[in-house]
């Protein structure tokens, strides 16, 4: 606000199915963070002979993985919604991830930029892509997808596609095709169709994964069924506090 800026909060909604994989996954490497931070703990607990810089060091380590593990409850959310009613700023919570909801209000011009740590943003439709920002410094970093298109000589179509070839939250990428070869066969072939067609296979250099749904990952980062209509009008004009 002091910069000019009005924000709007997306609260995430229920995740697809997906994305269950991924979801999978994040809760493997929380437990992960769990048995790191125990152990560091106990290292932490008997260091009564331990030099003093290594003691520091183990304690830097420990709370950075307590920073990884950081849960958002229900409670959380229906505290900071009181505060954000509070401060007069406005919020929409729809009944699917935040993220596609986010990207569409870009997309349409309801916003003008996201902020967020996920790159997939990028992929579905948002325009500005707001990361890193360090309140301390004032400093941020913007990625700009019409600038990233016109650099990589891409269409959006090409892009998207690119995109689930690296990997994304709906689909693992294909074992030993790297995103260095993916943008080479999109620059070649112009779709993953393609790229299946003359590289995947029997004989051929890669094998596609079972249950590889490109197009569904590709519809979901182009579509929104959950975006409304209302999001249109949304007035999110910070009333004076006074």
């Amino acid at each position: 606000r002091r910069n000019n800026i009005t924000p709007l909060y997306v609260f995430d909604g229920t995740p697809p199915p997906e994305k269950n994989d991924t979801i999978k996954n994040r809760l493997v490497k929380k437990q992960e963070y769990k048995d790191k931070i125990i152990e560091l703990q106990e290292k932490l607990n008997n260091s009564d002979d331990m030099e003093t810089e290594e003691r520091k060091t183990l304690s830097i380590e420990l709370q950075k993985y307590k920073k990884k593990l950081i849960r958002v409850t229900k409670e959380h959310i229906t505290k900071l919604k009181y505060f954000l009613d509070l401060m007069n700023i406005k919020y929409i919570h729809p009944n699917c991830e935040a993220d596609n909801i986010c990207s569409k209000l870009c997309e349409k011009g309801i916003v003008d930029a996201v902020l967020s740590d996920d790159m997939d943003l990028l992929v579905s439709g948002t325009r500005v892509l707001l990361r890193d920002f360090y309140i301390g410094s004032q400093k941020i970093l913007e990625y700009n997808t019409s600038t990233i298109l016109t650099e990589l000589n891409l269409s959006k179509a090409q892009w998207v596609d690119f995109c689930i070839l690296c990997g994304c939250d709906y689909l693992k990428r294909i074992n030993g095709l790297g995103p260095k070869n993916a943008f080479k066969f999109i620059k070649q072939y112009g779709c993953i169709e393609e790229i299946l067609k003359n590289q995947c296979g029997d004989g051929k250099k890669y094998n596609i994964p079972d249950n590889y749904d490109f197009r569904k990952a590709r519809l979901l980062f182009n579509n929104c069924d959950s975006y409304c209509e209302e999001y249109n009008n949304l007035d999110i004009k910070i009333d004076d506090l006074f």
